[in-house]
């Protein structure tokens, strides 16, 4: 998965260059992809800012290929996650928004400026730099 956004319809999901509309709303869905290892969003988001510090912005840890990283709240009406494993390039356009480029070629503009997105990027990195040690360190127990 590439993305997830909001759509009047329920949710857009953007995967291998195709897009499909799910009819649920954007917390439903976030819940679906986690539900399956005993978690909520909500919950998760409680941890990561219990492990890391982060308040604002916290990405959701889905599996070893999911982590997604809010680009607009979720509240917003325009509400918009990409995933962290499918990024391969952020730059900045003309108008001071950035063209996210995903592994399978597609590109998605979002409307924040390219530092931002590299910013959220870069905490995701910590977090799963984080997640990594906390395994490591229990597997010597």
């Amino acid at each position: 998965m590439n993305y997830i956004r909001k759509h009047s319809a329920g949710v857009e999901v953007h995967r291998d260059e195709s897009l499909q509309i799910v009819k649920q709303s954007l917390r439903k869905h976030l819940d679906a992809l986690v539900i399956p290892t005993l978690s909520t969003v909500e919950g998760r988001k409680k941890a990561i800012s219990a492990i890391t510090g982060m308040k604002r912005n916290v990405p959701v840890y889905v599996n070893d290929e999911c982590c997604l990283i809010p680009l607009i709240a979720e509240r917003e009406w325009n509400a918009l996650f990409i995933n962290y494993f499918t990024v391969l390039e952020v730059e900045m356009t003309a108008d001071n928004q950035c063209d996210v480029r995903f592994a399978d070629g597609s590109v998605l503009t979002a409307p924040l400026s390219s530092k931002k997105v590299l910013n959220r990027l870069n905490r995701c990195t910590e977090l799963l730099q984080c997640l990594q040690q906390r395994k490591l360190s229990e597997n010597v127990f």
